[in-house]
């Protein structure tokens, strides 16, 4: 009863997943679909966070430059299994699906010390909810040297991050080819936004605005990365503390 809770959203890239489509599964839109929309990001932040982050159905901090609302995505487990059948895998009796004689895993890539306890929780949660469409998600975690080994490898299928930048110009350096690992975190290693990402940098602001919103459709109709927080930051404080500003 002492302490005030101050919140500031962070604008930029939300914590995502990027799902990797040049290797695995995520190679076939339908499969990056499923998974996309196995994902409670609503329940499995408020398990992780206790209501203290909101959870992201974008790939952009509302406090963005030309943050688009429409560009969401939904939580359907049926439509997710849907999608799974039609891209052939079958469900097993252990739960996790199987098309030609290989289940249905994907292998996250992770380092622990650059995430927040809570971040590992929410993972854990991500992991449970995924198996109920099939998936069989695989919590990988590697210290910082062997995580750059091994992305710049394209030796897995998720990783993850958030971006603080006011600027929607930071898509670039997430799903922009230029950047895909070892030379920055386009983890997704998407080469499909290439041009548009690129004109967007110098053109008229109603033209820039067209093109972010473009983009941002593009990632979740094309399943690049799935959101699930936005960032913030949080200060507790006495009561007794006034004028903080930010």
């Amino acid at each position: 009863s002492q302490i005030q809770i101050l919140t500031k959203e962070n604008p930029g890239v939300n914590r995502v997943l990027y799902l990797n489509q040049s290797t695995g599964v995520f190679q076939d839109v339908k499969v990056r679909q499923a998974f996309l929309h196995a994902v409670d990001a609503a329940s499995a932040v408020k398990v992780a966070f206790f209501g203290t982050l909101k959870p992201a159905n974008t790939i952009l901090g509302p406090q963005t430059l030309y943050y688009d609302a429409t560009a969401t995505t939904r939580f359907d487990l049926a439509l997710s299994k849907k999608l799974l059948d039609q891209a052939g895998w079958k469900v097993a009796e252990n739960g996790v699906r199987n098309k030609a004689g290989k289940p249905l895993t994907v292998r996250f890539l992770y380092d622990p010390t650059s995430a927040e306890s809570a971040d590992l929780t929410l993972f854990q949660a991500l992991q449970f909810q995924v198996k109920k469409a099939g998936f069989e998600l695989k919590l990988d975690p590697v210290d910082t040297g062997v995580f750059t080994a091994r992305s710049a490898d394209n030796d897995y299928d998720i990783a993850s991050n958030f971006y603080v930048r006011a600027e929607p110009d930071i898509l670039r350096t997430v799903f922009h080819s230029a950047y895909i690992p070892p030379k920055g975190g386009d983890y997704a290693r998407v080469t499909q936004l290439d041009d548009k990402l690129t004109q967007a940098i110098g053109v008229a602001d109603a033209q820039r605005k067209q093109l972010y919103s473009e983009i941002q459709h593009q990632i979740i109709d094309q399943a690049y990365a799935v959101p699930i927080y936005v960032p913030a930051y949080q200060f507790g404080i006495s009561k007794q503390l006034h004028g903080v500003g930010w």
